[in-house]
């Protein structure tokens, strides 16, 4: 009779080890990795828009399946020599068993898209042959202004920065500095 009692409460005990383990909070300097549940761009981002990761786990694999969820901190917007970032502090960490604990840390890497420049850089370069041809010819009566409008357009384009996009399943790094 005992035997039985022991061998129907030890995988009953065992689960609430393994549950009491996995609720305590990550320590510092814990580092999670999850991916975006929804797409994020620098050309509408805005501070204040909320994030969230899922399928969050510790890279030590103390936990699996759990939610972070936070904000859009910093939103830069791509233009002529200012180029695009953007940053998340994430405030909530849910774990799969539905604790939940309040975070702070910073976002130690994520995977963006960058969009392609090389339309910019030809429709810059031939715009500025264009002008600096037709100035070359009618200002300076010469024949050298196409090339350096050439040269002046293509610099000029290759100072546009890109926007980015980090795509729904992007993956993100948060480093824990503290959870209560």
């Amino acid at each position: 009779m005992l035997s039985r009692f022991i061998a129907a409460t030890l995988p009953i005990c065992a689960l609430a080890v393994a549950t009491a383990a996995m609720a305590q909070a990550p320590s510092s300097g814990t580092m999670l990795n999850g991916m975006l549940a929804q797409s994020v761009s620098t050309k509408t981002a805005y501070v204040g828009q909320a994030v969230e990761l899922v399928n969050v786990s510790s890279t030590d694999n103390s936990f699996r399946g759990a939610k972070l969820y936070g904000h859009v901190s910093v939103a830069t917007k791509a233009g002529q020599g200012r180029k695009a970032e953007l940053n998340f502090a994430f405030t909530k960490l849910v774990l799969a068993n539905g604790t939940g604990y309040a975070v702070t840390g910073r976002t130690t890497g994520g995977q963006a898209q960058s969009q392609s420049q090389a339309g910019k850089k030809i429709v810059g370069t031939g715009g500025g042959m264009l002008l600096g041809n037709a100035i070359g010819k009618t200002v300076f009566q010469g024949n050298n202004g196409g090339a350096a409008g050439a040269v002046a357009g293509f610099m000029l384009a290759s100072n546009n920065k890109a926007d980015f996009t980090m795509p729904q399943g992007a993956s993100v790094a948060f480093q824990v500095s503290s959870a209560k």
